[in-house]
């Protein structure tokens, strides 16, 4: 990413701020969350997030919170902070990074030295671009490398990038990286202030999904290449262990032993471009006890999806267990047989059709058996789902988007068969 893109975002980000709570079409999780006992909500705004009643009564902040837990007192965090030196930074993304971070700064200030243009366009400049192109590259999260370099060069060489920020008159400080701070913390006014560092990151915490019973958080991190899901425990000096790569969303299964996501193993950036296939995948991380596994079993693939933009990048693949623990749910298409004349592709290693994921959207999966879902020709979707009942519906049925409206619903509702928001069928 060229150092002018990265001026355009930051000011598009500051100047489209306020308009936050003004998108009316958004889904409505993505800005509410309610506590399990129904009691409060964490509401994010333009400015930041703040603690509500079940009255709707703003009872003061609740910055950065992501998450729940189950007592419903307290919430999972993720603080983004500046690194106050290159150590402090280096030690968390390790020695392959560390050195691809110090041969890239060098082989940037050489491109700086030998160029003779106008610095308010260097990251225009065609010397900019092909160092970017060479060495940055454009992969899934390839702008981490660019910060790792401002922060470097900041500390070790400050004079070499003078020229271009003063021409740009702009703050380096908008391109040093972050470190996100993993955490637990009391939330209620009636609680004594206290947090708990969990763990610390060079790269973003996309996602946080504590365990049901409130031991493990599993969460996504967005890792050079490719993001990865990991968990952790919430006992004293734990770890986080890595579960599996190419997944942003997960969900638990009620026994607090299982997780269930949709994954891809296909490089990351391609999902920005076009349909890739994948999998819905589980896998045991924890056990009856309630803590982390010392050493994961292979995890199973329950089904394979057609995955793209909406579904893969913290958009719109959500997926989510079923009560019984043996059933999972997202809104994205099935490798599955269907009949001549759906509106299908095919995939060669399985032999099997794959439908389009739109405007088809969740499906239910059993382990070792497949879900139909067929496109038919009034334009609604068909969901086959062996041993239940066939549900046909188009993108606007409520039924077949039944797990975000409850996600953002207060819990009496979305426990209440009356209310017009529907329960899951199992």
């Amino acid at each position: 990413m060229t150092t002018s893109k990265l001026i355009l975002r930051q000011f598009l980000a500051a100047t489209c701020g306020s308009l936050l709570l003004l998108c009316a079409g958004c889904d409505p999780k993505d800005w509410i969350c309610w506590a399990p006992d129904g009691q409060h909500a964490f509401v994010r705004g333009a400015d930041n997030t703040w603690l509500i009643d079940r009255t709707g009564k703003i009872l003061g902040k609740a910055t950065d919170a992501r998450a729940w837990l189950p007592d419903s007192r307290r919430v999972v965090a993720v603080h983004a902070a500046e690194p106050a030196t290159w150590d402090e930074y280096a030690n968390l993304i390790g020695p392959a990074r560390i050195g691809r971070t110090t041969n890239a700064a060098s082989s940037l200030v050489s491109v700086i030295q030998t160029y003779h243009g106008d610095w308010a366009k260097f990251g225009d400049s065609d010397e900019y671009k092909k160092w970017e192109n060479e060495v940055v590259g454009h992969t899934y999260n390839a702008e981490w490398l660019t910060r790792a370099i401002m922060l470097y060069l900041r500390q070790k060489n400050p004079k070499i990038l003078e020229p271009i920020f003063e021409a740009s008159h702009v703050s380096i400080t908008i391109f040093i990286p972050r470190i996100y701070e993993l955490s637990t913390r009391n939330v209620l006014p009636s609680d004594p202030p206290a947090e708990k560092l969990l763990a610390r990151f060079p790269d973003e915490v996309l996602s946080v999904f504590p365990s049901p019973n409130g031991q493990v958080l599993a969460f996504a991190v967005a890792e050079p290449g490719r993001p990865v899901l990991n968990v952790i425990s919430q006992s004293t000096n734990s770890s986080p262990l890595r579960v599996d790569e190419g997944v942003t969303e997960a969900a638990w299964s009620t026994d607090s032993q299982d997780l269930v996501y949709a994954k891809t193993t296909v490089p990351y950036d391609l999902l920005q471009n076009s349909m890739q296939l994948g999998t819905i995948t589980s896998g045991r991380v924890c056990g009856t006890n309630g803590q982390v596994l010392a050493a994961f079993e292979a995890p199973k693939d329950l089904a394979g999806i057609i995955m793209g933009q909406s579904d893969s990048l913290r958009g719109g693949s959500h997926p989510f267990a079923g009560r019984d623990g043996q059933h999972a749910a997202t809104p994205v298409a099935v490798c599955h047989p269907t009949r001549p004349g759906a509106d299908s592709g095919v995939d060669r290693a399985s032999r099997r059709h794959i439908a389009t994921s739109e405007p088809c959207g969740p499906f239910c999966a059993e382990p070792g058996q497949k879900v139909g879902v067929n496109r038919r020709p009034t334009g609604k979707c068909e969901y086959r789902v062996p041993g239940h009942r066939r549900i046909t519906g188009g993108p606007s049925d409520k039924r077949l988007h039944q797990h975000r409206q409850i996600h953002a619903t207060h819990p009496d509702l979305a426990n209440d068969k009356r209310s017009h928001v529907p329960r899951p069928d199992w």
